[in-house]
């Protein structure tokens, strides 16, 4: 009798599983859908990702594209002289 409780524990702990698996890939897949539909710019997406305050962002990407205009205008004056 004990043997049968046991089993019925492991079967269940079993389909608890199964339905675990099947409502993760449930909502994988409406999260893919959701990605798919997304009308956001590149920029609104970067700003879910990273959180830090949206100004912080703007100044940091700012500062990044400065640093790279500048190292670009460097290199193309190193060249020329």
């Amino acid at each position: 009798m004990v043997e049968v409780g046991k089993k019925n524990k492991v079967a269940d702990a079993w389909v608890d599983k199964e339905a675990m698996k099947k409502e993760s890939i449930d909502s994988k897949a409406e999260e893919k859908k959701e990605v798919e539909n997304d009308d956001r710019n590149l920029k609104e997406k970067l700003y879910d990702k990273i959180p830090i305050s949206l100004k912080m962002l703007d100044i940091l990407i700012s500062i990044l594209s400065t640093i790279l205009v500048l190292m670009m205008l460097y290199f193309v004056l190193r060249k020329f002289s």
